[in-house]
C-alpha cells in the first residue's frame, strides 16, 4: 500500500496552541494579534479539511489562487457549509480585521489603539459576564486577553467539533 502525502494541514496540532499561548506572554500586542489569528487561520483550514476527501490534491484550494486560500475565504466558507454558526463567523471575521489593523498599519501599537478598541464589543466575549474578572498567567481579560481567548474558543470548538467526528466514523 502506497504511503500517503502529507498534507498541508497535518501538522497543525491542538498542541500548537499551549506553545502559542507561552509565546503570547513575550509578545507586544502586534506580536499578539497577528500571531493568534494566524494560528485561527491556520487552524481554520485544518478544520475545512476535516471535511473534505482525503486527497493531496485538495491543498490546492489553499494555495495561490485557490478559494480557500484566504482567512476570509475560509470564514465565509465554513460559515456557507455551516460549519460554523454566526457567532463564530463574526468573531473570526473580527479577529481577522483586528489582525489586519495591526498588519497593514505602522502606527497601530496596543489594543487600546481607539481604530482596534472599537471593534471588541461586537465579540461574543464581550457579551459575558463576568469574563473580565478572569485573571492567570496565561489570560488577563483585558482587550488583549478577550482576542486570544476568542480565538482558542474558536479552536477547542473546531478541534472537540473533528474528534467528534472521528469518533463517530469509527462505530
Amino acid at each position: 500500500m502506497a504511503k500517503s502525502k502529507k498534507r498541508k494541514f497535518d501538522d497543525i496540532s491542538i498542541m500548537d496552541y499551549q506553545r502559542l499561548a507561552d509565546a503570547f506572554i513575550e509578545e507586544t500586542d502586534r506580536g499578539a494579534a497577528i500571531l493568534a489569528a494566524s494560528y485561527a487561520e491556520d487552524y481554520l483550514g485544518k478544520y475545512l479539511t476535516s471535511f473534505m476527501v482525503d486527497d493531496p490534491k485538495i491543498d490546492e484550494l489553499f494555495e495561490s489562487f485557490g478559494p480557500y486560500k484566504t482567512f476570509s475565504q475560509r470564514i465565509k466558507a465554513a460559515y456557507a457549509f455551516g460549519l460554523i454558526d454566526i457567532n463564530k463567523k463574526n468573531d473570526l471575521q473580527i479577529i481577522k480585521d483586528i489582525r489586519n489593523n495591526f498588519a497593514h498599519n505602522f502606527r497601530i501599537k496596543t489594543f487600546e489603539n481607539p481604530k482596534v478598541n472599537s471593534l471588541f464589543d461586537r465579540l461574543t466575549i464581550a457579551k459575558f459576564k463576568g469574563m473580565r474578572d478572569v485573571d492567570s498567567k496565561y489570560m488577563k481579560l483585558n482587550l488583549r486577553g478577550q482576542y486570544i481567548m476568542t480565538v482558542a474558543r474558536f479552536v477547542l470548538d473546531a478541534h472537540n467539533d473533528m474528534l467528534k467526528r472521528k469518533e463517530s466514523k469509527k462505530r
